[in-house]
């Protein structure tokens, strides 16, 4: 919501809402969202990758400058962040010239340079100052198209816009896999139509973090535990927007995995957690990113004997869920205070 300059985006009780007229196509939201659940329907993460080919010295035009042949467009810089730089880096381009910041300040989609500037703050926070700023290089020298209008040459529109139209508003849509733009047409609170799909931006970056000069302590992943306090609701497995971590289940047993090149930080899993079971640890070694998932809990389960339900298994003798379990204790205590009241029957009586 803060990325948005328009107030365009607003919460509701189970809802994002877009004011279509209020939006620019700026897509400020797409990378400020810690969970990747927006896309822009004319700008494709991986397609940038593709376009910009690995060059040595790449040059990136927003479309309101005007962009010279083999150079890439998008819709405006406020698209790219740290991450995407830093993939296209490890990708082979030792340097990234930005055309067009010149025309921010009377650009109808708001300003980059304040976004622009946080981005090479955050590559000098991984890879240094002096890397960072040969990597990212603003060009502020006016270059708007008369019209203000988005205008992509031949190959430009190939690689940016070959599967599909060009679409000239934004739109909302949940990043599904092969950056799928289906509509999410239910409230993100319904559990049973929840979708974990990686954040484009954050698996770009996390196949290449092997390839990066990270400062050491820098990388921008944590991995995560779980104590024995853990309860097993498994809350944080099926809410997590990336599938960083993952609810598993079988007759036998429930638990939680995670794979860290999956995990944004986002922290929605640490607020969600009733038990505070949750720890994050900063990891040092680039090749940690892409390891295999791993189990962070894992709980035997069972059946009730007395009510079907399926519960988490304590002990292995235990037959009863914990309900019916307290259940079953409140019935005995009842009974023996009820049991020393109630009248014996004398066996000379008539």
């Amino acid at each position: 919501m803060d990325a948005c300059a328009f107030n365009a985006l607003t919460l509701s009780e189970d809802s994002i809402n877009l004011d279509e007229r209020s939006c620019t196509s700026c897509g400020a939201c797409v990378p400020s969202c810690p969970g990747g659940v927006f896309s822009l329907s004319n700008f494709y993460p991986r397609s940038f990758m593709e376009a910009i080919g690995g060059a040595i010295e790449a040059h990136i035009h927003c479309g309101a400058s005007a962009a010279n042949e083999g150079d890439v467009e998008i819709p405006c810089h406020q698209l790219l962040d740290a991450r995407l730089v830093a993939a296209a880096h490890a990708a082979g381009s030792e340097t990234i010239h930005l055309h067009g910041l010149g025309h921010c300040t009377r650009c109808d989609k708001g300003s980059a340079v304040a976004h622009i500037s946080s981005v090479k703050t955050r590559l000098s926070q991984w890879f240094g100052e002096a890397a960072a700023s040969r990597l990212l290089v603003a060009d502020h020298k006016e270059m708007a198209h008369p019209h203000n209008e988005p205008t992509l040459n031949r190959r430009g529109f190939l690689r940016l816009a070959g599967q599909g139209v060009v679409a000239s508003t934004c739109s909302l849509l949940i990043a599904a896999e092969h950056e799928d733009t289906s509509p999410a047409n239910q409230g993100f609170n319904q559990v049973d139509v929840e979708r974990q799909q990686p954040a484009v931006y954050q698996s770009l970056l996390a196949e290449r973090a092997q390839e990066l000069p990270w400062v050491a302590g820098m990388l921008p992943w944590y991995r995560r535990t779980i104590s024995n306090d853990c309860n097993a609701c498994l809350a944080c497995g099926q809410r997590c927007p990336t599938g960083a971590l993952r609810a598993t289940q079988s007759a036998a047993s429930r638990g939680i995995d995670f794979a860290l090149a999956l995990c944004t930080d986002c922290g929605l899993c640490d607020r969600l957690c009733p038990m505070e079971a949750i720890a994050r640890q900063p990891i040092t070694d680039a090749a940690e990113v892409m390891a295999r998932r791993s189990t962070l809990m894992s709980r035997p389960q069972a059946m009730c004997r007395q009510c079907g339900s399926i519960f988490v298994v304590r002990s292995p003798d235990e037959e009863l869920c914990h309900f019916c379990t307290n259940e079953q204790k409140i019935r005995q205590g009842w009974l023996s205070m009820v049991r020393p009241q109630m009248p014996t029957s004398s066996a000379g009586s008539q």
